[in-house]
């Protein structure tokens, strides 16, 4: 019960911010951190052009080092970002 609280906490954060942090995993797909628990990210697959979110979460360890570091990039999206129409 708690995993949705924080799921629901995070899409409505996400929602009502404009700055994101997003990465690329290693098939070069964009991902957008939307919370985090502990040392842990809450990330979700993003499409930049209609700036909506996949219904999947990935969890993934903030660790970073030298040889595999985890690269981030600040991105402004204007009215926040949605949770694609799975319809």
């Amino acid at each position: 019960m708690s995993n949705h609280v924080s799921a629901l906490y995070g899409y409505f954060n996400a929602k009502n911010t404009d700055e994101f942090l997003v990465f690329k995993n290693n098939s070069k797909e964009d991902f957008v951190v939307i919370d985090n628990i502990g040392d842990k990210f809450i990330t979700a697959p993003i499409d930049l052009t209609t700036n909506e979110i996949e219904k999947k979460y990935l969890v993934i360890e903030q660790k970073s080092d030298i040889e595999n570091p985890l690269i981030f990039e600040k991105v402004k999206i204007e009215g926040g970002i949605k949770v694609k129409d799975g319809g």
